[in-house]
């Protein structure tokens, strides 16, 4: 029986994490992908609501950095789900930084990466290239792909995309991964038809979005039921409201699936101390192999 070719938007070019994390999640085994770039978080979302793609796959936190904010706010946004749109999944990738170029380290002046890439690269560049020049771009693709084009010019990216670039690894491991400094970047996998994905991998969790009375224990009563439970609220996280600079929305992050009766329960209960809430996805949280 022959598998449908899914078609998958990643945010950033060719070689960037996302990129990686959508191939090794959608690609191989028997399946295939066309595989989509967005070149923001908010089109690599709009390629999937417009069904240019059925699956979008976006950063959505990191584990030494933090939470993404254009995909944060994205999600916090009250037209996220206006379209169908849920989380369908949540993808752990261990991000190992390498130096990639086509020319000798000691010919090296200017270094590109993605901000965060860059950031977590900057101790080993600054006593091994200290006289060369960080370029911060888009991703790590488009890193790989200003070192192939430009002369004396190196890439902080993944290993991946020196297969894919055609570049040499002269460096790897520069953020510490294997070194004991643990570094993933979690991707949310967006869609319309999350129980097409659904291979009993991970544990589940499920999101929600809420806006509160903006009054003194509003934010308890609200998540004290989830306890009551049984039930372990695994994240929880503000944002301002764009009108009400004051006031904040919050994504509660729980464990469990809806399917489960005392999540569906306890998603009862949030609503019902709630001004607004919307449930951006119950979904399968695992580690990509």
């Amino acid at each position: 029986m022959q598998v449908a070719t899914k078609r998958v938007a990643f945010f950033g070019e060719a070689g960037s994490f996302a990129h990686a994390a959508a191939v090794r999640r959608f690609v191989g085994a028997g399946r295939s992908a066309e595989l989509l770039p967005g070149h923001t978080v908010w089109e690599t979302r709009r390629m999937m609501v417009e069904h240019r793609a059925d699956f979008a796959v976006v950063p959505f936190e990191n584990t030494t950095g933090g939470p993404i904010d254009e995909s944060l706010e994205m999600f916090m946004r009250p037209d996220f789900g206006r379209h169908g749109e849920t989380i369908c999944e949540l993808l752990v990738y261990p991000v190992v930084l390498s130096l990639l170029a086509n020319c000798p380290r000691s010919d090296i002046r200017r270094v590109y990466s993605h901000p965060f890439a860059a950031g977590k690269a900057a101790p080993w560049l600054e006593e091994h290239l200290p006289g060369a020049k960080i370029v911060e771009v888009l991703s790590t693709g488009t890193a790989a792909r200003k070192a192939v084009k430009l002369r004396r010019a190196a890439a902080v990216a993944g290993a991946h995309a020196a297969k894919l670039y055609g570049l040499r690894v002269l460096a790897t491991d520069l953020g510490g991964l294997r070194r004991g400094r643990p570094n993933y970047t979690i991707f949310a996998v967006l869609g319309n038809h999350p129980s097409e994905l659904h291979n009993g991998r991970g544990e589940w969790r499920t999101s929600l979005v809420v806006r509160l009375r903006h009054r003194a224990g509003s934010l308890y009563k609200a998540i004290n039921p989830i306890g009551q439970l049984g039930i372990n609220l695994t994240k929880i996280m503000s944002f301002p409201i764009a009108e009400k600079p004051s006031e904040y929305r919050f994504l509660l992050e729980m464990a469990g699936s809806t399917r489960e009766r005392e999540v569906q329960l306890a998603v009862r209960k949030v609503k019902a101390q709630s001004l607004e809430l919307k449930l951006l996805g119950s979904y399968p949280f695992y580690v990509l192999k």
